[in-house]
Order: C-alpha cells, then structure tokens, then sequence
C-alpha cells in the first residue's frame, strides 16, 4: 500500500505512525520496510518480542537502513489501556540498539486519546532529522543544544544545506567533554555503567570523539553475544517455571557476563525494577 501511495502521489519522503495496535504495527513496518520510511510516529504501542530490532543484529546491512529512520515515540504517562511502561519498553529497545535518531514524548497527563497527542511536534522532530523545514529546525537545534540533545543537534545539522557546519561543530565539541567522563566510567561495574552508557551512545554516538568508545563496545557486544542469549533463554526458562529467585540470578550472572549486549541491558533494567 505504502508503494502505491508514493507512486500515485510522487512522495520523496514518507512518514508512517499508528495509534495503539497501529503503534505496534508501525514499529513492525518500519523494521520489516526500511527503505521505504524516513520516519516514524508509534503512539501508544510496544515492539513485540518477535518484532524487536536486535532480531536483525545478524543482517548488519539491514540494521544499518532501519537506523537511518528516526523514531517519534509517544506514549501518555496516563494511559489505561496500553501502560506507560510498554512505550518505555519499546523505547528502551532502540536506545539498547544504539538508535541515536530517537525521541520520547511521554505527556504526563495524556491518556489513551490520539487527538491529545503531541503529533505536531513530533512531525516537526522528524523533518528536522530529515533536512526539512529548515529555518525552524535551526530555531529547535538551538534549544536542543541547550538542553543537552546533542544527538538530535547532530543530526539536524547533517541533515542542514546551510547551517550544518557550525551546529555539528558545536555537537562535535560536547561529545569531546563528555568522552573522558563515560570512559571512566566504563572502567567500573556494569551495574553501573549500563544506564549511563545506553544514553551516552544515544546523544553522542554519532559523533566522530565518540567512536573509539562506540566501537570497542560493539566489538564486546559481537564477543558477549552468543553466551548473552543462552543465559536470557535461560532466564526466561526460570521465569516461566515459576523460579523467580533462580531467574533474577541468572539475570544477574548476564548483567555481570554479558553487559554490553541488548539482552544484559534488560538484565540491568529488569534487577533494576525487581521488587
């Protein structure tokens, strides 16, 4: 269908969002059709478990297309019947990928209505991380900058014909600050350093001071993988068995063994919330 619409109406761009079950949808479009979206507005929705992009960690060339399609998450805090929690969840998911073009809008009053949604900025998130629009881009790089998005100003930026150069650099010189503080943090427990690197690859992760750092992780990510897996199937196991104490501690064991990969990331975050 998405075909057919370009065809008819000779779109350069196409956007795709859904609201609810549309929501779970759109992040399945996305991932399945990546070269045909240049972004996306998932609202109220959630990945499902055989929908969540590390299932693609084997096709790099794919992964790499759907990177390129920024994401306009949008979940109200005050949803009753799709929780917050979901949102967050598939929110989490691409942050644990290293998705760098990525944005939370969670409205602390908003419940489950799509009429109250922040569609229009979202949209114009989405055209600025796509060179649209550019005069009001500037204008939101300027107060991304100033609070801290660098990763949206950096992409804003390259996205720019005629601003680019002097926001990138700008983004370029935070990531350098930043680079020493998270290197030393990588020297310390997972427990730790997972949070607070999972952000740091999403707000610099494209910049060139970050990429000794984005690229050792990687490659402790390949080498953690396989034994990352086994230890989450593992868990999940234990889980359903109704052993929870034994699945928190294998948890822990794949916090601890495998924090570089997307499963120790939900290792962290699940011990994180244990009650």
């Amino acid at each position: 269908m998405t075909e057919e619409v370009q065809k008819a109406f000779k779109t350069t761009i196409t956007y795709v969002g859904g609201h609810s079950q549309g929501g779970f949808l759109t992040y399945s479009v996305i991932l399945n059709f990546p070269d045909l979206y240049r972004g996306a507005l998932p609202m109220a929705g959630d990945c499902w478990m055989q929908n969540e992009p590390n299932l693609w960690e084997d096709k790099p060339d794919v992964s790499k297309k759907q990177k390129e399609i920024p994401i306009a998450v949008i979940h109200g805090k005050a949803d009753p019947v799709v929780a917050f929690s979901q949102g967050e969840h598939a929110y989490d998911c691409f942050r644990a990928m290293g998705w760098t073009k990525l944005r939370l809008f969670a409205p602390a009053n908003l419940n489950h209505m799509f009429m109250l949604a922040p569609v229009d900025d979202a949209i114009e998130w989405l055209d600025a991380m796509n060179g649209l629009n550019e005069k009001k881009s500037i204008l939101l790089a300027a107060k991304w900058a100033k609070d801290g998005e660098w990763g949206w100003v950096w992409h804003a930026a390259k996205a720019s014909k005629f601003s680019g150069p002097a926001l990138q650099k700008s983004a370029e010189e935070a990531a350098v600050k930043a680079v020493p503080a998270m290197t030393a943090v990588l020297k310390g427990k997972p427990v730790d350093w997972i949070p607070k690197w999972v952000e740091f690859w999403r707000v610099y992760g494209e910049t060139n001071a970050a990429k000794p750092l984005v690229t050792n992780y990687l490659a402790q990510r390949e080498q953690q993988r396989t034994a990352a897996v086994a230890l989450f199937n593992e868990s999940q196991g234990l889980f359903r068995s109704q052993k929870r104490d034994d699945a928190f501690k294998v948890l822990e064991k794949l916090r601890d063994e495998g924090p570089s990969t997307y499963q120790g990331y939900f290792a962290w975050k699940w011990l994180s919330e244990k009650k």
